[in-house]
């Protein structure tokens, strides 16, 4: 997103995509799932506002729904993507995201496996 924007410039690319490629070819990560904890721009810019921490007050609601729409075209409309994604619908009240959380633990911490899955009340 950051190169797209014109916020990373060529050379500091390469450096990372290096990186990566260095990273693959020397460290097995063994990703074997992708948790997505998928909101709507507008919720996740909602609590941002509530916390109210100063840290996150100049991240806008247009940089989060460019995040948003990165996410979603790479997690769920993408051939590219290196393990099965879990989607969890975190725009619920936090008991019923813990809840789902409970609910697909097995999933997250490994103890079962799965092809794609998402999780909605």
């Amino acid at each position: 997103m950051a190169r797209k924007k014109k916020q990373l410039s060529e050379p500091e690319y390469t450096v990372l995509c290096e990186w990566y490629n260095w990273i693959s070819n020397n460290i097995d990560i063994q990703l074997d799932l992708i948790v997505y904890l998928r909101s709507s721009p507008e919720i996740a810019h909602q609590r941002i506002q509530k916390r109210n921490r100063p840290e996150e007050m100049s991240i806008s609601l247009d940089y989060l729904k460019d995040l948003h729409n990165s996410y979603e075209s790479w997690l769920l409309y993408s051939d590219n993507v290196p393990a099965p994604v879990l989607q969890i619908d975190v725009n619920q009240e936090l008991n019923i995201v813990q809840q789902l959380y409970q609910d697909n633990q097995h999933h997250i911490l490994g103890l079962s496996r799965i092809d794609k899955l998402t999780c909605t009340p």
